[in-house]
């Protein structure tokens, strides 16, 4: 079957095959169209497709069902339409209409539809066809990409762990000294971390997912990131406390950095890329891959250049005012403590 279909990779699904036949019995100028799921938008083993449908063809139309299609099917689909076309100036200049919102009411109601442009997609990061990415914000989202190192270039990116047995490695207290503190998703803010509820037996099972260095999990300190989100929520952890697999943690080579890079990381840029690039389309929060995240766009910082260390400066004071005044808002208890942090911390976070 790999020898006929020249972009089959990995785990094959049968509208990869589909789309390819459908091409191939398509005359220059012919038009095709099919309604398929979403990981051909953004699926990191469909890039070689998505490649070669946009050498041969020109793409009309994308739109992303707004609602599951096939209820007995747990899957989140789009219609895509194709004609195939030789020439490459016109591919390139190609304008595709596209839509997030494809529904039942379609046909009668006004539906939103925007334009991106078709060479724009072979610019992003592994070819996405990612319909965010219109006329209007590709400029500023392929000067991110381009212009920038990415988040995991500068840091050591983790996933939590994974024992594939809750019931077994956890527990509300300490059972012995193989168990060390653990937190979750949800203990994690912007800016702040709730204390550890819980424990972990820390002797990786042939279960086992996620990342289980002691180095990582018991380190002084890191970064950590929620995996579930519209928009990045990531704080800095100043103990050796380990952490699940909803969680991502970030290490640079010392604090000062890895508060320069909490800085960027909950950014209203870096909140702005995170929602265009991130989307994964469906109607329950996105769930960011390490992949993903690795992309994240970084400034990097001469030193030698006073004004560029005045600037890291700045901000690393900024992030450390504002894990303080967190850290004052968990102590409070009474409305009339909270308020005045509150009011610091929203007038702090203007500046970011």
């Amino acid at each position: 079957m790999r020898s006929h279909y020249v972009c089959a990779e990995f785990k094959v699904d049968l509208f990869h095959l589909f789309l390819q036949k459908a091409l191939s019995l398509t005359r220059q100028g012919g038009l095709f169209s099919y309604i398929i799921p979403t990981t051909i938008l953004n699926n990191v083993y469909v890039e070689e497709l998505r490649k070669y449908l946009q050498r041969e063809c020109a793409i009309q139309l994308i739109a992303v069902a707004s609602e599951k299609v096939f209820q007995e099917a747990d899957v989140h689909t789009c219609v895509i339409s194709f004609q195939r076309n030789p020439q490459v100036s016109t591919r390139k200049k190609n304008r595709i209409t596209t839509t997030i919102n494809l529904n039942s009411s379609s046909v009668t109601d006004n539906t939103i539809y925007t334009t991106s442009i078709q060479s724009d997609f072979s610019e992003l990061p592994g070819n996405v066809w990612n319909i965010l990415v219109d006329e209007v914000n590709a400029p500023f989202v392929k000067r991110l990409t381009k212009d920038y190192k990415q988040l995991g270039e500068v840091a050591l990116l983790n996933r939590g762990l994974i024992t594939g047995d809750r019931e077994k490695y956890f527990a509300t207290h300490k059972k012995n000294d193989k168990f060390v503190p653990i937190i979750t998703g949800s203990d994690v803010g912007r800016y702040c971390i709730s204390e550890a509820g819980e424990y972990v037996l820390f002797v990786k099972p042939d279960s086992a997912g996620g990342c289980w260095d002691k180095e990582v999990h018991l380190a002084p300190h890191k970064l950590v990131v929620r995996q579930i989100g519209t928009q990045p929520t990531a704080s800095f952890l100043g103990q050796p406390v380990a952490v699940t697999g909803n969680i991502f943690t970030v290490m640079g080579k010392d604090e000062p950095t890895e508060f320069y890079l909490l800085g960027i990381i909950n950014s209203k840029i870096v909140s702005f890329y995170w929602r265009i690039m991130f989307n994964d389309f469906k109607s329950s929060f996105p769930q960011v891959t390490i992949f993903s995240l690795s992309q994240l766009p970084i400034r990097t910082i001469d030193f030698t250049k006073p004004e560029e260390k005045k600037m890291h400066d700045d901000l690393v004071a900024l992030v450390d005012t504002m894990l303080e005044l967190h850290k004052q808002l968990q102590k409070a208890n009474f409305d009339s403590e909270k308020e005045p942090i509150e009011r610091q911390i929203a007038a702090t976070g203007q500046e970011d």
